[in-house]
């Protein structure tokens, strides 16, 4: 995933699922990738997550766990 990549963002999906169990509508979507992909460490793990923005215009910071490339 780059920047300017559409996606599709599900923060009800990704290996956080059991753990993060969102359930608001805006949770969920297309977006854009408006930023490059960054990283910092978590508990001895890298996190990679980047901002999008949404349907709605609002920016958001997200994991790419929860992200999923979409392709036309």
């Amino acid at each position: 995933m780059l920047l300017g990549d559409m996606v599709y963002y599900d923060k009800c999906g990704g290996i956080h699922q059991g753990v993060f169990p969102f359930s608001e509508p805006y949770d969920q979507g297309l977006g854009l990738i408006v930023s490059n992909i960054m990283t910092y460490e978590y508990h001895g793990d890298d996190i990679f997550w980047a901002w999008i923005l949404d349907e709605n215009g609002n920016r958001i910071d997200i994991s790419l766990d929860y992200l999923r490339l979409v392709v036309i």
